[in-house]
This record gives structure tokens, C-alpha cells and sequence, in this order.
């Protein structure tokens, strides 16, 4: 692979070649690339000296901007793999991770909550980000690898309620890099304004080109329309990824259409924005706005770029360089133009399988006609005459409100912990600003023992901020099948033929 050249390496030359430039800005902190550098030095010199190697798996539980880019590049750097532990996840869902892969070290922001940590796993170390940095000694490393070492290991919750790791390689991360950098003209000139949460593969989609190319990245780790709106006049940032909840946001403000020309690209991913919204949004930005399309497992595989003719605005755009597409039919041939199947995408940036089973985990279509492996996302779409990807509906029971992911399961076994539950079953039902929230109906074991309102409120309170349920309807049966499985297309339609005011 003869284009693969390293992250680290890439953005280790930044901090000789222009050393006083702003490599990292946030919380009013800007980190030149001199500094930058050493912090990096410092911290892949205290992780080499903990065992720390190529292959070795190190978590991270880090809000701090700036701390969280210089471990995450140390770590490539010594070509470990990088395990990023979501912020939000409450104790139990962070236990379900660590058991998964069990990291050799985590590294959090402090010790108060490295202590906090603690019952997780007692056999893993856990040490704070200070300690490696004041335990370092700059350090310089020789590279030594190939495409193929594992990178990173992202986890999301599958259906069944336990995590799923997503693996990447090396070469999948750098290729990720480089096509965006390509695509969106990222230069040592680009000033990035990133305003999605740091463990998300959405962020890493514009942080890591910028830091690659030697641009700017200005941090913002927990979002405010009018500090982005702020930030973004300040710092005269050039590109932003968001997804559609954050652009609905910021339209609230009147400033908005301004801040948006200013921007010489703007990113709308994570989720497919609402007609309506779009047409907001690209109006307000004078039709500068791109969407795009893609997954953690598979990367970016579609763009709707500025200029398309506003007949495709309602599809997803046309599949990326290196990406291949196909449309499945039920039995897995190849559909034609128009017809609709389920979405299987080849891309350079595919996962390799999910941590500990591999692809065997991962539902792979491999094409008979050539040596290839496609990831079957469970959407499914069609492909028009033009080429245009239309997505039609998905076929799993996954919900995307504001760009993350929320599976059904997880909430209905938070839901029959409750001992006046006794079926539950979540379905997502259309809003305009969110693309999708969870609905929850619930058949009560003890009829009249607990009202809507405060089964929602038990229900809330043991969830993430990103799983809330939006309604908690009870009905005095649900809808099964022969074998007393709930059959979930009854409630959609339900929710398709109600009003608000009935939901």
C-alpha cells in the first residue's frame, strides 16, 4: 500500500515545521504545534514505559479536548489501539465494554475519577492523564508497521443489549483521513470548528484530516449554538461536521445565515436531515451545505454535494471515490436500478468485524464476481438511474434521533425492570427536528398501578441523555404473533395514523 503513511507520523512533522502555529484550541486554550508535539512525546514515552506496544489496547475516558488528541495520537503512535469509552455511559454499560475487550490501561482526565472507575475492573490500571505527563520524558519512537495492525475498537450497543466493538485497521483510519482530506480541500490553512462528542467517529472525520494536514482544530466539547456561533467568528473557522439537531439549533439564532457563508464548507452527517431542514439550511448557507452519508462500521460512503440538482436533494448522493454499492434482493442477487433492497457498501475504510468474533459477527455479502467483502448496513434503499442512493426505510429496529444510534432493547429491558411492566417493545417515530425519537408502549402487569407520566420519569432517569424516550404509552395488550413475539409494525402504524395530541 504504497500511499500508507502514518497519522502520527504525519502529524509529528507539524510540530518542526511550523512550531508556533495554533494546533489545538479550546476551553480558551490554544496548544501550538511545538507544544503539541512534546505533549505527545511525553505521553507515547509513559505508555511505552507501562507496557504499552503495538497491538496493545488502551481505553480512554476523557472529556478535555486537548488531553484526549494527545493521547489518542500517542497511542497511534506507538501503534497500540485505541478504545474510546463514551463519557456519557452510565456504570453498567462502561463495565459491559471493559469486560468485552479488556484494555491493559485506561487513562482518565483525573484521579477523582480514576477512583470513580475503579469498580469496573479491578484487574485493569487505571491512570490519570496528568500522571503520564508529568511521568514522561520526551521521547522519539521509529515506526514500525503496516496497514493491517488493528487501530481502534469503537463500541456501540447492539440490540441485544451488549456492546459491539467496531475494529479498524491502520490503513482503514488512514484512508478515512486522506479521502476527506481530498474531498473537502483540507490544507495546513483549514480552521476546524468540532462540536461533536470526542468519542464519536463523527468527530475523528474532521479532527484527524485537519491535525493530518497541519490546519487548526478548534474544540468545542460540549455544544452551545451561540458559543459555536461565537467560536466560529472568533477564530474565522473554515469547515464544521454537525449533525442536523446542531444545524436546527443554531437557525434558532439570527446570526446564523451569516456564520454559515463565512464557513468555506459546511458537513451535515451522522444522520439524514429532515426535508424541511435542509431546504432551511440551504438556504440559510446559499446551498454550500454537503450531506453525507455513512456508518461507523463502513466510514463515509455517500455525499450530496453542493450543486446537485434539487430533484436528488431528498436522497443521499452518490457513493464516494473507492466505495462500492449494491442493492440486495432476499435472495442476496444483485437488484437493478429503482428496485429497493437492502444497502451493502465496500469501502476502503470498511471495519474488519466486531472485537472478538471477527466478521462471523458482522453481516458480510461477499460478492461472487469479485474478491470483495460487503458490510449489509440493514437499511434499505435504491439506486436511481443517475447513480443517487435513495435510502427507503430500515429494515432493523435501530432509531437515529440528532445522529446517534439507539437500539430498541436496550430501553425495553431497562422498561421490564420495572415491576408494574410486564411486555414492552420501543419503536422511533418521526420529529422534525430530531429525525427520529423512541416511543415506548408498555402492557402494565398490574393494571392502573402506574401512570404514564411516572413510568416515562422512572424510565428517563435510568437512561442516557441521548436514549430518553419522548412518550410512555400504556395499552392493555400488545400486538404478537403466533409464537408471542411482539410484532412492532402494528405500533408504527399506530404511529403513523396518530396525531400528536394522541401520542
Amino acid at each position: 500500500m504504497d500511499r500508507f503513511s502514518s497519522l502520527a507520523g504525519l502529524i509529528g512533522r507539524h510540530s518542526t515545521k511550523t512550531p508556533d502555529k495554533a494546533a489545538l484550541i479550546s476551553r480558551g486554550r490554544t496548544i501550538s504545534w511545538a507544544e503539541l508535539g512534546e505533549l505527545i512525546d511525553r505521553t507515547a514515552a509513559a505508555l511505552q514505559a507501562r507496557g504499552v506496544t503495538k497491538g496493545v489496547l488502551v481505553g480512554i475516558y476523557i472529556r478535555d479536548a486537548i488531553a484526549f488528541v494527545v493521547v489518542l495520537i500517542a497511542i497511534f503512535r506507538l501503534r497500540a489501539v485505541f478504545v474510546p469509552l463514551p463519557t456519557n455511559l452510565g456504570p453498567e454499560s462502561l463495565a459491559l465494554i471493559v469486560s468485552d475487550c479488556q484494555p491493559a490501561l485506561i487513562i482518565v482526565d483525573a484521579n477523582e475519577i480514576a477512583a470513580g472507575l475503579t469498580t469496573l475492573n479491578r484487574r485493569t490500571p487505571i491512570v490519570a492523564y496528568s500522571t503520564l505527563i508529568s511521568d514522561g520524558v520526551p521521547s522519539t519512537f521509529q515506526e514500525d508497521g503496516s496497514p493491517e495492525d488493528l487501530a481502534s475498537v469503537l463500541y456501540s450497543s447492539g440490540t441485544t443489549g451488549r456492546p459491539r466493538g467496531v475494529v479498524h485497521t491502520q490503513g482503514a483510519r488512514f484512508e478515512a483521513q486522506s479521502s476527506f482530506s481530498e474531498r473537502y480541500s483540507v490544507t495546513s490553512h483549514t480552521r476546524t470548528l468540532v462540536a461533536t462528542p470526542l468519542y464519536t467517529a463523527l468527530t475523528w472525520a474532521s479532527l484527524l484530516p485537519t491535525l493530518a494536514a497541519g490546519g487548526t482544530a478548534v474544540v468545542l466539547t460540549a455544544f452551545d449554538a451561540k458559543e459555536f456561533l461565537e467560536l466560529s467568528k472568533e477564530h474565522a473557522t473554515t469547515l464544521t461536521l454537525l449533525v442536523p439537531t446542531q444545524y436546527a439549533m443554531l437557525l434558532e439564532h439570527e446570526d446564523a445565515p451569516k456564520c454559515f457563508k463565512r464557513f468555506d464548507c459546511l458537513i451535515v452527517g451522522g444522520a439524514k436531515s429532515d426535508p424541511a431542514l435542509f431546504e432551511r439550511l440551504m438556504a440559510a448557507s446559499g446551498e454550500k451545505l454537503v450531506e453525507q452519508l455513512g456508518s461507523t462500521e463502513t466510514g463515509p460512503i455517500c455525499t450530496l454535494p453542493p450543486g446537485a440538482p434539487r430533484a436528488k436533494w431528498g436522497s443521499v448522493g452518490v457513493p464516494l471515490s473507492g466505495v462500492s454499492i449494491k442493492i440486495l434482493g432476499e435472495d442476496d442477487h444483485e437488484l437493478k436500478a429503482e428496485e429497493v433492497g437492502e444497502i451493502a457498501v465496500h469501502s476502503a475504510s470498511l471495519m474488519v468485524g466486531y472485537y472478538g468474533v471477527g466478521a462471523k459477527g458482522a453481516l458480510f455479502w461477499h460478492d461472487p464476481n469479485a474478491a470483495r467483502r460487503y458490510w449489509r448496513m440493514g437499511d434499505l434503499g435504491s439506486i436511481d438511474a443517475d447513480g443517487y442512493l435513495w435510502v427507503r426505510g430500515r429494515s432493523k429496529e435501530l432509531i437515529i434521533s440528532a445522529g446517534f444510534n439507539i437500539y430498541p432493547a436496550d430501553i425495553e429491558a431497562v422498561l421490564l425492570r420495572h415491576p408494574c411492566v410486564r411486555q414492552a417493545a420501543v419503536v422511533g417515530a418521526p420529529n422534525q427536528t430530531l429525525g427520529e425519537v423512541p416511543i415506548a408502549f408498555v402492557e402494565a402487569a398490574v393494571p392502573g398501578a402506574v401512570t404514564e407520566p411516572e413510568l416515562c420519569t422512572w424510565l428517563n432517569a435510568r437512561l442516557n441523555d441521548k436514549q430518553r424516550v419522548y412518550r410512555v404509552k400504556i395499552v392493555e395488550q400488545l400486538p404478537v404473533n403466533a409464537s408471542g413475539k411482539i410484532v412492532k409494525t402494528g405500533l408504527r402504524n399506530f404511529l403513523a395514523a396518530s396525531t400528536s395530541s394522541q401520542l
